[in-house]
Parts: C-alpha cells; sequence; structure tokens
C-alpha cells in the first residue's frame, strides 16, 4: 500500500459526520509533515518516513491512548533525534496519552512525564525521568 492508502486502512466508516479516509490521511500527512510520500510505497521511502507513517496511522483512528513499542529503534541517531522532537509536538497536539516503551535512556528522558522502570517482570523505579534517572535513584 501507499503511505496514503497504509493511512487510510485503519479508519472505519462509523456513519457519523466527519472527514473520509482519505481526508483524514491528507489530515495525518500534513500532522507529520510528510505530504510528499503520499503516493510512495515503504521501498521507496526512508526509515523516518516509514516511521512517521506508522505513527501517521496509528493517529488516524483518534485512538483514546497510543502505545509504541521502540518505534526509532530501526532509525539513525540523527533522524531518531527529529523524530522524537517530532513525537512530542504530535503528542502534545492531539492531547492524548501515549505510552512509549523504550530501552533507550536518551529517548525516555526526553519523551517522557512518567517513567516506569521494569526489571525482571516488576517495577523497580517509577516517577518523573529527573527523579528515576538521578544518579541517586538507583540506590534506593
Amino acid at each position: 500500500m501507499t503511505a496514503s492508502q497504509n493511512i487510510a486502512y485503519g479508519i472505519k466508516d462509523k456513519g457519523v459526520p466527519g472527514p473520509t479516509g482519505r481526508e483524514r490521511a491528507q489530515a495525518m500527512l500534513s500532522l507529520f509533515k510528510i505530504e510528499h510520500v503520499a503516493d510512495r510505497y515503504p521501498q521507496n521511502m526512508s526509515g523516518g518516513e516509514q516511521q512517521r507513517t506508522a505513527l501517521a496511522r496509528a493517529l488516524a483512528s483518534d485512538p483514546a491512548i497510543v502505545l509504541l513499542d521502540e518505534p526509532l529503534s530501526a532509525v539513525d541517531g540523527e533522524t531518531r533525534a527529529r523524530l522524537i522532537d517530532e513525537v512530542v509536538a504530535v503528542q502534545e497536539r492531539v492531547g492524548i496519552p501515549f505510552i512509549y516503551v523504550t530501552h533507550n535512556i536518551d529517548e525516555a528522558m526526553r519523551l517522557g512525564t512518567q517513567v516506569v522502570v521494569l526489571h525482571e517482570g516488576g517495577v523497580k523505579q517509577m516517577g518523573r525521568p529527573s527523579e528515576v534517572f538521578h544518579p541517586s535513584a538507583d540506590e534506593r
């Protein structure tokens, strides 16, 4: 599927007034600044464009919450830094909670308002990133 088709795929017609799948896909392409890839297939997109398309698809159906599981693990450091800023901006704009799973402390510090550190299936620490990742926090 093209980027537009991929984004529109998850949108269900619920019989209520509102944008069509195509209109919603275009809005999501604009939100993530990837209008230029609307007619491209995944193999013709960069890793960052693919990730933006995936995020756009996740948000296209107006979910109540979004779970992102290591969404930036496959992109280079420069692209990751840009995408983190974009994820923060989009999350603030859409105003819904994002649960962001990562092994990258820098990502957790930049994206998290609350952080939960899991170890061997249990909660090891929980709190604001500055508390959890403070050097003395691990001594508790």
